[in-house]
């Protein structure tokens, strides 16, 4: 029986997990019985082995198609499929399901027992998978909470660490908002993994060989590049002696580390069993055109870009770099061998043919490996021994730990875009949380997100009179033009510049959604603000009744010289109803502050090109 001080020593991760837990209920809905679409994305292909085996005995998962529309408000189908010679495999691998069995089959139970829908995707196999990610990233911590303490951390270091890896990382949001991808699982098997391996090469325990060897398994079965883990063992082993020393002593333990070899073969085998279920092959590459380019690295997106880059959307995992000064002190051999791991790991993931791993919440893929992020936490901990230094070493990181919550709130609230940040927008929504800024980088995409060459091109520097422009606004201000003397104007009685006429009768723009890029100079008078300037695009019919219309900000604004200062804008734009409607394009204040608009450019691209 453990004793009170042990149960006090753990009681940190269970708060924190009880938190974790509440978290999710909160976010999807179960207070307010709202119905919630928690198995989704990736989710899909791993959790959806489960019902096409122990339901509706279909490897082919035709079934998930009708559940889609069932449960899900968007009527898409997963393309997780693939067709592998005349049979359709999914690509993800198996051991995410096999660790969610238990959750899988608790629900069905009691679906059954109650009565409720047991088809596999009702609410109670919706909510039953998210308490199995809860489930394993709480062991996860845990293994983590005891792989600090083998490094000498005091019961609050290793608690305080604990609580950042969960709150402070992207583990939270694959925890408590998209708990069916493989993440969680593979933190909680890498963690176990971590803590066995180090008892074994470090203390010699033979009662860990097992368990390692079980951890190894499911890491492999679940994601089989997370293997690489394995390349960390000399820095868990901490010197060449203890390495060289404990693979003598596994091959001394023989009897032990052959059952336990044994047993992780089986585990692994599992994905092979189900690959012959479902292609009639024992080995298939279920990836397709998916792979590695290892002439083409991508480090430093991974790294800082705004896209997905690591240090932007997880700076935590930036400030404990800090660890490594000390590490390299104490022990210059585990401070090579740990940044040699972290190098080809991250050389390797970079190397992947989508860097940014598709549609997700920072970079997702080093997840389950913030085990070992742990451990530089807490080595710049150790480094940074006097309050004076560990203190704003602390705040920072509780900083962080806002930073990601914040984030991971505008992310599922459509503020950060998925897949298309960049440095402009990142900055422009950054910790912004208000209703007004969910969709924003979505409806004002950069120009170059417009994809392909414009089929209409509009420039005017206002000097003369042009087709397509009426001459409303224009404004002689002498040799204070961006070029020449005359400009566009609006603020004060001037609300709206000149209009630029598109009639589509004699174009041919009007059969599908189109898409507009704008560049050009503005000069603001009087406090120099631009806050409420916008290009209008409206759609107008021929009686002049507008049925459309986008108002888009001014807002990516860079220097350029004497007060001007260049813009570039994009936005994606509705279909025309009629040929013979006409499209006006024009800019618009809401303020009385005088700008001066000049060498406008304007393209339109036609439904094939506007993506």
């Amino acid at each position: 029986m453990k004793s009170p001080q042990k149960i006090l020593q753990y009681g940190g991760i269970f708060l924190i997990s009880l938190y974790l837990t509440f978290c999710f209920f909160k976010i999807n809905g179960f207070f307010n019985n709202k119905k919630s679409e928690i198995i989704r994305s990736d989710g899909f292909g791993y959790y959806s082995f489960l019902p096409s085996i122990f339901i509706y005995d279909d490897y082919s998962q035709e079934f998930v198609k009708e559940k889609i529309h069932k449960y899900y408000i968007y009527a898409g189908t997963p393309e997780y499929m693939q067709v592998i010679g005349e049979k359709t495999v999914d690509k993800y691998f198996f051991g995410t399901a096999v660790l969610m069995y238990p959750f899988f089959m608790t629900a069905h139970w009691l679906a059954l027992l109650f009565h409720q829908p047991a088809d596999g995707y009702s609410l109670l196999y919706q909510y039953f998978m998210g308490l199995s990610a809860l489930f394993y990233v709480f062991f996860g911590l845990l293994f983590c909470y005891k792989l600090l303490k083998l490094y000498k951390a005091t019961v609050l270091q290793s608690t305080f660490i604990c609580l950042l890896i969960a709150f402070a990382t992207n583990l939270y949001y694959y925890t408590v908002v998209e708990p069916t991808m493989s993440h969680a699982y593979s933190f909680a098997a890498i963690a176990a993994c971590v803590f066995f391996s180090k008892s074994i090469f470090e203390d010699r325990k033979a009662s860990c060989i097992i368990p390692a060897f079980i951890a190894l398994g499911f890491i492999i079965i679940i994601r089989p590049f997370n293997v690489l883990i394995l390349l960390a063992i000399p820095f868990l082993a901490g010197s060449f002696e203890n390495l060289k020393n404990g693979f003598m002593f596994l091959f001394r333990n023989y009897k032990i580390t052959s059952v336990a070899a044994t047993i992780s073969f089986l585990i692994v085998s599992l994905q092979f069993i189900i690959w012959h279920k479902q292609t009639g092959h024992y080995l298939v590459y279920s990836y397709s055109t998916e792979r590695f380019y290892f002439d083409k690295p991508n480090i430093m997106n991974v790294l800082f870009s705004y896209r997905k880059g690591l240090f932007i959307y997880t700076p935590l995992c930036f400030i404990s770099l800090l660890g490594f000064g000390f590490l390299n002190k104490k022990n210059k051999f585990a401070a090579m061998a740990l940044l040699l791991f972290f190098g080809v790991l991250i050389y390797i993931m970079s190397c992947w043919h989508q860097w940014f791993y598709g549609a997700s919440f920072g970079f997702r893929p080093m997840i389950e490996f913030y085990p070992l992020f742990a451990l530089l936490i807490l080595f710049s901990l150790q480094m940074l021994k006097k309050i004076r230094y560990s203190i704003p070493f602390i705040l920072i990181c509780i900083l962080f730990l806002y930073v990601n919550q914040i984030q991971a709130y505008q992310y599922r609230t459509f503020i950060l875009h998925w897949d298309n940040m960049t440095n402009f927008k990142y900055w422009k929504v950054f910790l912004k949380t208000e209703k007004a800024w969910m969709g924003y980088v979505w409806d004002n995409p950069e120009p170059a997100e417009i994809k392909g060459s414009p089929t209409l091109t509009f420039h005017n520097d206002f000097e003369k009179l042009q087709n397509n422009w009426d001459q409303r606004s224009l404004v002689n201000v002498s040799n204070k033009a961006h070029s020449g003397k005359m400009v566009t104007a609006v603020g004060d009685s001037l609300e709206f510049s000149n209009t630029l006429f598109i009639n589509t009768a004699s174009r041919e723009i009007s059969s599908g959604p189109l898409a507009i890029t704008a560049f050009g100079f503005i000069n603001a008078k009087g406090n120099n603000s631009y806050d409420k300037l916008k290009l209008a695009i409206t759609y107008n019919h021929p009686n002049g009744e507008v049925y459309f219309s986008r108002y888009r900000p001014i807002d990516n604004i860079s220097e350029d010289k004497n007060g001007w200062k260049s813009f570039e804008l994009g936005a994606f734009l509705d279909k025309l109803q009629t040929d013979s409607d006409v499209v006006k394009i024009y800019f618009w204040s809401q303020d009385k502050n005088t700008v001066l608009i000049d060498d406008v450019v304007i393209n339109i691209f036609t439904p094939n090109r506007a993506k």
